[in-house]
C-alpha cells in the first residue's frame, strides 16, 4: 500500500503545473465608457488597461474606488501612464498591479492630463499668489508697536499649505514632484512675526516720521513673508505642469465570478492510540481526503494555504493488542483537522481521527468509538468548483 501512495504522489508531481501569473488585458472604450465591450473586469489577477489617447494627452490616471464611494477621497489603487518622450502614438498601456475581488463591483475613474500653456501657468501663479497674500493680510493685525497673528501659528501654517494643495489638486508634474508644504524657513518667519518690535522701524526708515516708519517696517516684514511664500510656491510651478483635460467615470462596474478551490489529498498518516515513547501504540497507513482553504490566494496567501481537511484511511489499523481498529459510519478510520500547504503540492495535516474497535471481553460485541490525535503528509491536486463565488 505504501507503494501505491508513492506512485500517486509521483503522478501528481508529474501533472502539477507551475503557472506564472500573467497580466490580463482590458481594453477601455472611451466613446462607450466600458471595458472589453462591457465584459466584467478580471478578478484576483493583475491586469493591463489599454486605450486610446489624443496626441496632446501626456498622462493618464486610472483610479479604483469602492463601489458607490461618493466622496472619492481615497482610491484603493491608482495606476499612472506617462507618455514617453518622443512617443506620438495614440494608444496607452497601463499595468494595474491590484487584484480585484471576484463577484464584486468597483467605481473606476479615468483622468486625462495635458501640458499647461505658458499663459495658463502665469494665470495659475497669479491666482495662487493673490490668494496667499490675501490670507496673510487677513491673518495679522498691525498695532502701534507689534504685529499680532489672528490665529495660532500652527493653524496659519496649515491654512497656507492647504491653499496651495487645494489650488494644485487638478495639476500634476511629469517628474512626480509633489508640494509637501512650506519649509522651516517660512515656518520660522511666521513664528517670529509676533516677536518683532516695530519701533525698530525708526532706525531703518530714518527719513520718515515715527508712525510712518513703523508702518513701513510692518509692510516690509509682511512683504518679505509674502515673497518667501511666493518663491517656494514658484519652485513647484516651474515644473512641467499638466492639467486635467477630461475625466471619465465608470460606476459600479462588475468583476468576473471566480470559482472556489477544493483540493484532493492523497497521503500517509499516523494515529496515536495509547502509550508514551517507550510503549507507543499507534496505527498508520495511506489516506485520501479533501481540503477547503480559508482564504483566497490573491488577498491572503497564508489563509489560502491553510485549510480544513477531512478524509478517510484506506485500510483499517491493528493496535498493540491485536485488535482491528476501524472507524464509524464508513468502517474505516476517518480524520478531520487543519492542513497547511508547505510546498507547491505538499500539505501537512494535523487534527483528530475517529476510530472504532469492537470490545468483546464481556462476551458482548460492544463498539468503542474514540477520538485520537492524527498527523499526516499528503500531495494534493487543486480543483475549481462552482459552489461559491468568492
Amino acid at each position: 500500500m505504501k507503494r501505491f501512495v508513492y506512485i500517486a504522489i509521483a503522478l501528481m508531481m508529474a501533472t502539477t503545473l507551475n503557472l506564472n501569473a500573467q497580466h490580463a488585458t482590458v481594453v477601455y472604450n472611451y466613446e462607450r465608457n466600458n471595458f472589453n465591450e462591457n465584459q466584467p473586469l478580471p478578478a484576483e489577477t493583475n491586469f493591463v488597461v489599454n486605450g486610446g489617447v489624443n496626441a496632446d494627452v501626456n498622462q493618464v490616471e486610472v483610479a479604483i474606488y469602492r463601489a458607490k464611494d461618493r466622496k472619492k477621497k481615497k482610491a484603493l489603487y491608482t495606476g499612472v501612464w506617462k507618455r514617453p518622450i518622443g512617443n506620438n502614438q495614440d494608444m496607452y498601456s497601463l499595468p494595474m498591479n491590484y487584484q480585484l475581488k471576484a463577484n464584486d463591483s468597483y467605481d473606476i475613474a479615468l483622468t486625462y492630463y495635458r501640458n499647461l500653456s505658458q499663459a495658463e501657468r502665469e494665470y495659475l501663479k497669479v491666482r495662487l499668489f493673490q490668494t496667499l497674500d490675501a490670507y496673510i493680510m487677513s491673518s495679522v493685525e498691525v498695532n502701534r508697536s507689534s504685529i499680532d497673528l489672528q490665529k495660532p501659528y500652527r493653524i496659519v501654517m496649515n491654512d497656507l499649505n492647504t491653499i496651495v494643495e487645494d489650488g494644485l489638486q487638478d495639476f500634476r508634474t511629469r517628474n512626480n514632484y509633489v508640494f509637501e508644504g512650506f519649509s522651516d524657513v517660512v515656518k520660522g518667519k511666521v513664528k517670529q512675526i509676533e516677536d518683532i518690535n516695530l519701533s525698530k522701524g525708526k532706525f531703518m526708515f530714518s527719513g520718515k516720521k515715527k508712525k510712518d516708519a513703523k508702518g513701513a517696517y510692518a509692510k516690509q516684514i509682511l512683504a518679505d513673508l509674502m515673497q518667501l511664500v511666493h518663491n517656494e510656491t514658484e519652485q513647484y510651478l516651474n515644473s512641467e505642469l499638466m492639467t486635467v483635460k477630461d475625466t471619465k467615470m465608470v460606476d459600479d462596474y462588475p468583476t468576473s465570478k471566480n470559482r472556489s478551490s477544493l483540493s484532493i489529498n492523497v497521503g500517509y498518516g499516523g494515529v496515536h492510540f495509547d502509550g508514551g515513547f517507550n510503549d507507543l501504540d499507534y496505527g498508520h497507513g495511506p489516506f485520501v481526503g479533501v481540503s477547503l482553504p480559508f482564504g483566497r490566494k490573491a488577498f491572503s496567501p497564508f489563509w489560502a494555504n491553510t485549510s480544513l481537511s477531512v478524509g478517510v484511511f484506506l485500510n483499517n489499523f491493528e493496535n498493540a493488542n491485536g485488535q482491528t481498529v476501524t472507524g464509524p459510519i464508513v468502517k474505516r478510520p476517518t480524520y478531520v483537522g487543519l492542513g497547511y500547504k508547505a510546498f507547491k503540492f505538499v500539505r501537512i495535516n494535523a487534527g483528530a481521527s475517529f476510530t472504532e474497535k469492537v470490545d468483546n471481553s464481556s462476551g458482548l460485541d460492544l463498539k468503542d468509538v474514540n477520538v485520537r490525535p492524527f498527523v499526516g503528509i499528503s500531495a494534493e491536486i487543486n480543483l475549481a468548483v462552482s459552489f461559491g463565488d468568492k
